[in-house]
């Protein structure tokens, strides 16, 4: 689940995510589709940590894999 994910580069501007709330069900197949520059792949790149969000939350199964010390493997 997703809760309100923000993600900015740059100086802050105009936010790459703004806010994404998000509820994914176990083995439910998601497709994200939209135009070249809305976010896709800043998206992921959260869900799978290789980006840090500059706000809210991202659960997955129960844990807050933003948390400070939170490994999921």
């Amino acid at each position: 689940m997703l809760d309100r994910v923000t993600k900015t580069y740059g100086k802050g501007d105009t936010p790459a995510i703004n806010r994404v709330s998000l509820h994914i069900e176990p083995n439910e197949f998601v497709i994200l589709v939209g135009t070249s520059g809305a976010g896709k792949s800043t998206l992921l790149r959260c869900i799978n940590q290789l980006e840090r969000p500059d706000s809210g939350s991202i659960i997955i199964d129960g844990t807050d894999i933003l948390k400070p010390g939170t490994n999921i493997n």
